[in-house]
């Protein structure tokens, strides 16, 4: 029955060639990808692959290194002494030398190396880096380079392939291929982090997440990890979000977010049922910062923040956010529900400080988190 299928299918393409007229397509190479209706990630990796780097650094005082690491050492013998061999990744976003990478890769460096693709290293500047993003902007002397495109992480879908390149445990320039699991997974940092199923590990940090179309659409920030082990999700900043914090450190050096001066806590079904919400929504104030902006604002402990500056806060994860991106000395207005009412109140958005944060460990912050 197969058979009979596959030759009436093979005549009917046959016929409708001869009555276009068309020439028959050209034949697929036996074991491409094509051939099996699969990306072909090679031309990928040949597209994007110039203008993804690997980083190393130098320290004040070097880490101790593990049997591992001093085997993998003994490949980078020609790096000056001190120099780590590859502990992260990044991509050039502009042709004379700025690159985009994560603060996780620098920390306690001295000294910072770039390779190229190409096998060529230069030295690197560190313009600005940004820990609660987990981001870094560096800048090194070159014109005329290889520079990623920059897609949009708004369009992204759960589902799409994604391409990573990388340096695990030191291997720079390695490839690694998923799906988007998560498009926009709030865990209560300032960012909503892209959840993927690409193999990730320690080294991964700061390389791109690029779609099928060749464009970065994410940076690797983090994998999950639980006891140790690691589960094969990883997180990875937004590019719309990461350029926004480009700008930022390119002008200032750094990136300054608003607070206003509470800890909050998550509003669960039950609570939201008591307190007449009809479903669990919102951001729960669970302390007041005696003075601060919303003390000032006439925020109370108690009190459930239903949307901050005109835009609605569907959990407690998602207000941090929206709180960080508010300039300091902004005039905002606030929803909050108190007594089985909706009020409105307004704040003037303070300098940094205390960040919002949980009062307690909400579930989301609950599990084990390891820069990559």
């Amino acid at each position: 029955m197969n058979h009979l299928f596959f030759f009436a299918r093979a005549a009917l393409l046959a016929a409708a060639v001869l009555a276009s007229g068309s020439a028959a397509p050209a034949a697929v190479p036996a074991g491409s990808a094509q051939q099996y209706g699969l990306p072909d990630f090679a031309d990928l990796v040949d597209q994007v692959g110039p203008a993804v780097v690997a980083i190393s650094v130098t320290y004040k005082q070097a880490p101790e290194a593990g049997e591992f690491d001093r085997l993998l050492q003994s490949h980078f013998a020609r790096r000056p002494a001190g120099e780590s061999p590859p502990k992260g990744a990044g991509f050039l976003i502009s042709a004379d030398g700025y690159l985009l990478t994560a603060h996780a890769v620098l920390r306690d460096a001295e000294q910072i190396f770039v390779e190229l693709g190409d096998g060529r290293e230069f030295p690197a500047r560190l313009v600005g880096s940004d820990e609660p993003s987990n981001l870094a902007l560096l800048k090194i002397d070159a014109q005329q380079l290889p520079r990623a495109r920059i897609g949009d992480s708004g369009k992204i879908r759960a589902g799409e392939w994604v391409l990573a390149i990388g340096s695990p445990y030191q291997l720079s320039h390695s490839v690694s291929v998923g799906v988007i699991a998560f498009k926009s997974r709030d865990t209560g940092d300032y960012v909503p982090y892209i959840q993927s199923d690409v193999m990730s590990n320690p080294g991964n940090a700061g390389g791109p997440l690029i779609n099928l179309r060749g464009e970065v659409i994410g940076v690797a920030s983090m994998m999950v990890t639980q006891g140790g082990n690691f589960q094969n999700i990883a997180m990875a900043v937004p590019i719309n979000d990461a350029m926004e914090i480009v700008e930022q450190l390119k002008t200032a050096g750094k990136v300054v977010r608003g607070v206003i001066g509470v800890k909050i806590d998550d509003v669960g079904r039950q609570a939201a049922g008591k307190l007449g919400l009809g479903k669990a929504r919102g951001a729960l104030v669970a302390e007041v910062d005696a003075g601060g902006p919303a003390d000032q604002g006439g925020l109370r402990s108690g009190d459930i923040i239903l949307a901050f500056n005109g835009q609605p806060v569907v959990n407690w994860a998602s207000l941090p956010r929206l709180v960080g991106r508010t300039p300091v000395g902004g005039r905002v207005g606030v929803t909050v529900w108190r007594d089985g009412a909706q009020r409105e109140l307004a704040l003037t958005v303070g300098a940094p400080g205390l960040a919002p944060v949980p009062a307690k460990p909400a579930r989301s912050w609950a599990r084990s988190k390891q820069g990559i």
